[in-house]
């Protein structure tokens, strides 16, 4: 794929011949249609076809999160492609010839706000929620006492993906997050800071495992 710097018939969109025209967050870009073809993939073929699904099934459901609290650097890159990237470098490991996400390692928000510190997390299964505390660390650099918390939720059972955004401060170093769920199930939980006016976020912190 190749982004067209600029177009002077404005924005394309549709196919002509091979080439596929698309409008993007970032401008117009040019892509080739694909060639099907009766050969059969190599297993390193087939191997980098794995790498790329189970990036794209995990990454498809929290593309909001990805869209609102995803902020790379480099500016002209969207924040799901820009993660897009990381995961594919960072957050997979092998296992059984397959690959499969390495959630410690999977950011689901990122920016320049300075991440969550000493978290801790109680889970009380009888009422289904999540007591957190963490450090407030406000008075450091990179970090505010009215950053919004944010948590982020996965649950493999059902891949049910879903967030709680702005239960706390960071200056309130305590919450308790009721899930209001009717069944004990696994989750794995992401947590975060953000500015939402200001669109700057923490890179997420994987919290672990818990069921509740």
């Amino acid at each position: 794929m190749a982004r067209i710097v600029k177009s002077p018939i404005g924005q394309l969109s549709g196919k002509a011949g091979g080439l596929v025209f698309k409008t993007g967050k970032n401008g117009n870009y040019v892509s080739s249609l694909p060639v099907h073809s009766n050969t059969k993939p190599s297993p390193i073929q087939k191997l980098q076809r794995n790498k790329m699904t189970v990036v794209m099934e995990f990454m498809r459901p929290f593309q909001w999160a990805f869209k609102d609290y995803y902020y790379p650097f480099q500016q002209k890159k969207s924040g799901f492609h820009a993660a897009k990237s990381y995961y594919l470098k960072e957050a997979l490991e092998y296992d059984d010839g397959h690959y499969k996400i390495n959630y410690p390692k999977a950011l689901l928000t990122f920016g320049d706000l300075r991440m969550v510190e000493h978290l801790q997390i109680t889970p009380d299964v009888e009422h289904h929620t999540l007591q957190l505390q963490w450090t407030d660390n406000s008075s450091q650099a990179m970090a505010y006492p009215d950053d919004e918390l944010l948590l982020l939720f996965y649950a493999p059972a059902n891949h049910q993906r879903f967030m709680f955004p702005k239960l706390a401060q960071r200056a309130d170093a305590s919450v308790v997050c009721d899930l209001k769920s009717k069944q004990v199930q696994e989750y794995h939980v992401w947590v975060s800071f953000y500015q939402p006016e200001q669109q700057r976020a923490s890179p997420s912190v994987y919290a672990g495992s818990f069921e509740v």
